[in-house]
């Protein structure tokens, strides 16, 4: 008999999906939108009937009658134990391993490519009120061949003023607020173009501003930040890499 999974958490979904037991969910939560098989299934409520509750922190649910298995991501090395953990919980852990390595390859490939000097990298995670980038974006950051300026590997986003934001003086901005697709981020730069200082950044004057999509790739600790990766690779080594994410996935911002 197949377990019946829900799961609240948009990167485990993600995660079940990519291991082949996406045709044992369900119910989703609210935020659950990929891929498409998730979206369409219902959303979970007191009358779902579950064997297994997949959630994270930002989803905490009340099931006393059923197993809740809670997993939040910190660092890129919690997202590939996430990967292991739910095959083995699923009864394949073998599946984990295999797709970790096929992921970890994927990375690599960027990694080895991205040789040039690094240039100073701010990513911003929130605008108002501004915040550094930590968790598993430094890690990524440097991965790409950056140098991760502000936020800390493993850690909360940290909290900048605009004088710190400006002293820092990035050559190369990323705008990624937790949650917002492109269309969001960019309805939302007027906050930040009206900075003072704003047009003296090196970032800005090089037009090196970016926005990238957060709700499906830079903020969601699943698969997908392999594609997260692959996006600062065409950012920061243009010459080198040309994965077809630009303007569907991340974009220059034009001020």
């Amino acid at each position: 008999m197949s377990t019946r999974i829900v799961s609240l958490s948009p990167a485990l979904s993600e995660i079940i999906v990519a291991l082949g037991y996406g045709d044992q969910l369900v119910a989703r939560g609210q935020d659950c939108n990929y891929p498409e098989q998730v979206s369409r299934l219902p959303l979970f409520d007191k009358n779902t009937t579950a064997d297994l509750i997949f959630t994270d922190a930002e989803h905490p649910v009340d099931a006393t009658e059923t197993r809740v298995v809670m997993l939040e991501a910190e660092d890129m090395g919690d997202v590939w134990n996430h990967i292991r953990e739910v095959a083995r919980l699923l009864g394949d852990e073998e599946k984990g391993h295999h797709l970790v390595f096929k992921l970890q390859q994927r990375q690599a490939s960027v990694a080895a490519g991205a040789l040039d000097a690094p240039a100073g990298v701010i990513c911003l995670d929130e605008i108002n009120p501004l915040q550094a980038a930590g968790r598993w974006m430094p890690e990524l950051i440097e991965m790409a061949s950056g140098d991760n300026l502000m936020g800390l590997m493993g850690e909360a986003s940290q909290v900048l003023s605009p004088e710190e934001l400006m002293a820092a003086q990035p050559e190369i901005l990323i705008i990624s607020p937790r949650g917002q697709t492109l269309e969001e981020i960019e309805n939302n730069m007027p906050q930040l173009t009206a900075l003072a200082g704003w047009g003296d950044l090196p970032a800005v004057k090089k037009k090196q501003v970016y926005l990238a999509d957060s709700q499906g790739y830079l903020g969601r600790p699943g698969p997908r930040l392999v594609e997260a990766l692959e996006m600062l690779g065409e950012m920061l080594h243009p010459e080198t890499f040309d994965f077809g994410h630009e303007n569907m996935l991340w974009k220059r911002f034009q001020d």
